[in-house]
């Protein structure tokens, strides 16, 4: 290898040394000179993890306090839509019995009433045409049977008075037939409303048991998170020496390339004996 050629290395491996030198310099100046700010950028982030998770906890709560109470709310709706149904229900035969009386029953009974009233009628003309004649008899008291109202007159006065009584019936149970229709399309539209809520109550638990497993999630990342802070000062600091020793020895072995550098270009090195010719 040619003089000129060692030199050109030697030099080279000097300024790279010479680089390599001042790079692990900086480079340990910039750790310890980094150190508390890393400090600083780590504990200011911890407080913010912990900030939000501590808001993150609160929401939760105030989320699943917010799902018990309309859970609660729509199980009592549930019950008063059961019960209402219930009600609708045990009502619907009343009503229907009294749509059967008022429209059928009743008004036959009132009818049969009155065909009976008519014969009662009949034979009360004929009882008061006989006991008017014997009062008539001479020597009898004719205060024994003198009434204001004569009876066959009563029971025609009461027999003309159920005349509107059937037609009437017959209007009640009309209405009530109504009623009833609109009754059991009421109980359908309840049983319908009560599937529908228990429905929404089934998704609202989902919901809750969801919410739980996120508050268990941030529970334990709150309680890492406590566990983890005292260390991260400890961790900076072994990862602080570790990148110190790491230039350390990076500015060490530059020292054994500078050392070859400056023994390439002769530079430290006594003058070299001149060979002698035999």
């Amino acid at each position: 290898m040619s003089a000129l050629l060692r030199r050109m290395i030697g030099f080279l491996l000097i300024v790279a040394a010479l680089g390599g030198l001042i790079f692990s310099i900086y480079g340990l100046m910039s750790v310890w000179r980094l150190k508390p700010v890393a400090m600083e950028n780590t504990s200011s982030s911890l407080d913010l993890l912990q900030a939000s998770l501590d808001t993150t906890d609160q929401g939760l709560s105030v989320a699943d306090q917010s799902l018990r109470s309309t859970i609660a709310s729509i199980s009592a709706l549930e019950s008063t839509v059961t019960t209402a149904s219930k009600t609708f229900e045990d009502t619907t035969p009343v009503i229907i019995t009294l749509t059967d009386l008022t429209s059928n029953e009743l008004p036959q009974t009132v009818e049969s009433t009155q065909t009976s009233l008519v014969a009662a009628q009949e034979s009360a003309k004929i009882i008061d045409s006989v006991l008017r004649a014997l009062v008539s008899i001479p020597f009898v008291n004719k205060d024994i049977y003198n009434p204001p109202v004569p009876l066959d007159v009563a029971l025609g006065n009461v027999s003309k008075s159920l005349d509107r009584l059937p037609a009437s019936l017959k209007s009640i149970g009309s209405s009530l037939e109504s009623t009833s229709g609109n009754l059991e399309i009421m109980l359908a539209d309840m049983d319908q409303m009560a599937v529908d809520i228990r429905g929404i109550s089934t998704s609202l638990d989902d919901a809750q048991g969801v919410i739980q497993q996120y508050q268990q999630l941030v529970n334990d990342l709150e309680s890492r998170l406590e566990n983890t802070r005292p260390k991260v000062p400890g961790w900076i600091n072994n990862l602080a020496w570790v990148i110190t020793l790491a230039f350390l020895w990076l500015g060490i072995a530059q020292f054994g390339l500078l050392l070859q550098g400056l023994q390439l270009m002769g530079i430290g090195q006594g003058p070299k004996p001149s060979a002698e010719n035999d």
